[in-house]
């Protein structure tokens, strides 16, 4: 079943859909939510192919996965090549579904129903809203000539986040406030540290601070804003998911095809979400770097 999704705007996905490459369809879609924009495959512009040694939020090889990704994105093989982190940190906007399958399998699995091969099966939709991590912008009266940098992956939405300088200085002697609600309430002073780098309380984000071309690098009342917006990716349920998989070849110029009907939940939308469709896809070579979710 599909829940949640106005039935104007899945009879929109269908025909759609309907209109896409025979080879490559994907039937579904979701009303935005607070953390994903509408999702609708209406346009398939990558779907790939590779086997991949799959690792842990750590970087640690958890084992290996034949996967599929299907995307609206153009040229995506080459992209994950030069941006193997772009499933976890998102720099832009797009959709992609990615199935996890077991490698040197055949055959029809069903996740939930139990065995090695089911058990090894898997999939998740990202689509983020935009970049994780939003440029910081300097307020417009900010003295100073010191910057402000982000790394990580956040928590959790912070739609408005401000740091402000409380005491002029450079790094080690500035101190600084930051607030994760447009400067509602207020964090305690904090000395900017010596070799720049904060880790923002909760968020999973850091700050780095860096010096500017005069001294002090950084004036009281100069201010950082930015935006925190994490991945909120749909996972597979149980419940009849299955995904068939009829060929595959991760050899140059190989291919993988066959089909799925998929169900998925999300953390921060209620519901249940059916999508299906069908693939035949072409290999990308040297996928075993990229970071999947």
């Amino acid at each position: 079943m599909v829940d949640d999704v106005p039935r104007s705007l899945l009879a929109a996905a269908l025909a759609l859909a309907a209109c896409g490459t025979p080879d490559n369809l994907v039937i579904g879609g979701i009303s935005p939510g607070p953390a994903t924009p509408l999702v609708v495959f209406d346009t398939i512009n990558s779907s790939i192919s590779g086997t991949i040694t799959l690792t842990d939020g750590n970087g640690n090889p958890t084992g290996q996965s034949a996967v599929v990704i299907i995307s609206d994105h153009p040229d995506l093989c080459n992209v994950l090549k030069t941006k193997p982190g772009f499933f976890r940190v998102p720099t832009e906007s797009y959709e992609a579904l990615i199935l996890f399958m077991p490698p040197g399998f055949l055959g029809t699995f069903v996740i939930g129903r139990g065995g090695d091969a089911d058990n090894a099966t898997s999939s998740e939709i990202i689509a983020p809203v935009g970049p994780v991590l939003s440029s910081v912008t300097r307020g417009p009266a900010n003295a100073g000539s010191g910057t402000l940098a982000l790394s990580g992956t956040p928590a959790q939405v912070y739609t408005d986040v401000l740091v402000k300088i409380t005491g002029a200085g450079d790094l080690g002697t500035a101190t600084f406030q930051y607030s994760l609600d447009g400067g509602a309430t207020y964090s305690s002073d904090v000395t900017v540290p010596a070799g720049g780098a904060y880790a923002l309380d909760v968020t999973g984000v850091t700050v780095t601070f860096s010096a500017g071309a005069a001294s002090p690098s950084f004036a009281a009342g100069d201010t950082f804003s930015f935006t925190l917006a994490p991945v909120a990716p749909f996972n597979v349920l149980g419940g009849g998911s299955y995904v068939a998989l009829t060929e595959w070849s991760d050899a140059p110029g190989g291919h993988a095809s066959g089909s799925f009907d998929l169900f998925y939940g999300n953390a921060t939308i209620g519901g249940v979400f059916e999508f299906t469709g069908r693939f035949n896809t072409d290999v990308c070579q040297g996928l075993d770097g990229v970071l999947l979710p």
